[in-house]
């Protein structure tokens, strides 16, 4: 029997309708096919980057507009269902690890005295679902948030003195107070003890 092929234009989905022929030794006859083409769900995108650098103890961040681009897919209107954030590592730099609004606003709090970095997943998920081979899920953004540590700089004159390094104050200084100036970096919310 004769097989008709029917493709679409990419991206249709809805009544279509086309006409065939069939010709024999005592005439051509015309018919008329009519298709219903399925809807099926285009994965959506968005687009994120690493948020801004803080400080150690500086608390709870939120980072509004954050994930924006939102697109459901070609020829489609589905809103955002929900961002997923997981495989989140070093957690415990978090007290409240980060969350990503339908709004695409990210939020977390950090936890005491702790910096680093953590580096996280996330994905976006539209309404469109999984019917007929649909696909609702984004593909995984790897983002990184980094905490500053607190910094304190010792000056010998405009230049820095590296951390755990020795100086030579002069034969001038001795028996006698010497006062070197210092920077203070980063502090965020901590707390600075001088002995």
């Amino acid at each position: 029997s004769p097989t008709i092929t029917y493709s679409p234009t990419a991206n249709y989905h809805g009544a279509d309708r086309f006409g065939a022929q069939v010709a024999d030794i005592d005439g051509v006859a015309t018919i008329m096919v009519n298709v219903t083409v399925n809807p099926v769900n285009d994965p959506p995108s968005f687009t994120a980057s690493n948020p801004p650098v803080v400080i150690e103890n500086s608390g709870t961040h939120t980072v509004t507009t954050w994930a924006t681009s939102f697109n459901p897919g070609p020829n489609e209107t589905d809103s955002v269902l929900a961002y997923i954030v997981n495989h989140i590592t070093n957690p415990n730099l978090f007290s409240s690890p980060p969350s990503v609004n339908t709004s695409g606003t990210l939020t977390y709090t950090l936890a005491t005295n702790q910096s680093g970095s953590s580096n996280f997943n996330v994905t976006v998920q539209d309404h469109g679902g999984t019917a007929n081979g649909g696909v609702d899920l984004s593909t995984t953004a790897t983002v990184t948030v980094n905490v500053s540590a607190p910094e304190i700089h010792l000056k010998q004159g405009a230049t820095n003195i590296p951390r755990g390094s020795s100086f030579d104050v002069g034969p001038s200084a001795v028996g006698h107070q010497v006062t070197y100036p210092f920077t203070m970096e980063n502090l965020g919310n901590s707390n600075l003890t001088l002995n």
